[in-house]
């Protein structure tokens, strides 16, 4: 029972929620029972059945995900909502296509990257746009420690190299460098876990703080840090 039962009125009115269980299936049985002086008694009911439209989620580029109500969603896809209910939309922070990671941009509702939608009594179009995620800016020195001034300094994407058979470039000593990415990247607010995997030394610092600090020779090894991040732009430099 959502309401009641209530006894002894003549009248009387109640707001459905906005939030909560997002199933179009859902309605309301509002049942009412009379008695009469000599104790008869008739029961009717009425459904309230919900207005349901479909949300149409697409992202640009095509392809991409959006998370409805943290159920994540391959793009183009239909997605049936009660009309007035609130659906939470989001991004993830990144997202491979073709060979190329994306970031979040903006919503066509002008929302931030994550909130909630108020979904509007005829069938909508919902975008999410989407940008290529900054580069790396690369610097590269011939020496363990980062010191003195680089010997190549390039833009780069993805960081998953094996230098196992050769130096990164011509430049480069093939043993006994050292190597700094740094980028901005956009990230909704929340917790989020970096993992780093590298032979030898990794220092990582987020907004210049560090947070893996494990400078060291060793050989494959897997080190993970959890940072609470607001919305917005942050550095990270590995």
């Amino acid at each position: 029972p959502f309401l009641g039962p209530l006894v002894g009125i003549r009248s009387g009115q109640f707001t459905i929620p906005t939030s909560g269980e997002n199933s179009t299936e859902i309605y309301y049985e509002i049942k009412i029972t009379a008695t009469d002086s000599n104790g008869l008694t008739t029961t009717k009911s009425v459904n309230i059945l919900p207005v349901v439209v479909n949300l149409n989620f697409v992202t640009n580029p095509s392809n991409l995900n959006v998370l409805l109500d943290s159920q994540l969603l391959t793009t183009p896809n239909l997605a049936p909502s009660v009309v007035g209910f609130k659906r939470e939309i989001n991004v993830a922070p990144m997202q491979l296509l073709a060979g190329n990671y994306y970031q979040f941009d903006s919503w066509s509702d002008g929302g931030i990257m994550k909130h909630f939608l108020t979904t509007p009594n005829v069938n909508s179009t919902i975008t999410a746009n989407l940008k290529p995620t900054p580069p790396f800016t690369t610097t590269y020195f011939n020496n363990v420690n980062l010191s003195g001034n680089p010997v190549l300094t390039r833009n780069e994407g993805m960081i998953d190299y094996d230098f196992g058979n050769g130096p990164p470039a011509p430049n480069v000593n093939s043993d006994n460098f050292s190597i700094r990415f740094v980028k901005q990247h956009y990230f909704n607010v929340g917790s989020y876990k970096f993992d780093t995997l590298s032979d030898d030394g990794v220092r990582l610092y987020i907004d210049n703080v560090v947070v893996i600090d494990k400078w060291v020779d060793q050989g494959s090894t897997l080190h993970s840090a959890t940072v609470n991040l607001t919305e917005g732009d942050h550095e990270i430099k590995l």
